[in-house]
């Protein structure tokens, strides 16, 4: 399921969110948060991934066996770098 959620600055999204992915159990799920700014690059990104993740096939990815997986990713609409 995807769920966007939308508001204006400093009215508590991140807030809520993590509130809400930390009544999740941790025995059943993986929960990795992604806080994106104009400076977020690809290892930054793969580094945060990395570690919660596990090789389930060639080319996939996934949490622990019996696991879900839960992923914030926070501040989505960053501005485009000028070249």
């Amino acid at each position: 399921m995807h769920v966007l959620k939308c508001g204006g600055t400093g009215t508590g999204k991140s807030l809520n969110c993590d509130t809400l992915i930390s009544m999740f159990p941790a025995s059943r799920y993986t929960a990795v948060t992604l806080s994106f700014s104009a400076q977020t690059g690809v290892m930054a990104i793969h580094n945060t991934l990395g570690p919660k993740l596990k090789r389930r096939k060639a080319g996939i990815l996934g949490p622990d066996n019996n696991k879900k997986g839960l992923v914030l990713v926070d501040d989505l609409n960053m501005p485009k770098k000028e070249k």
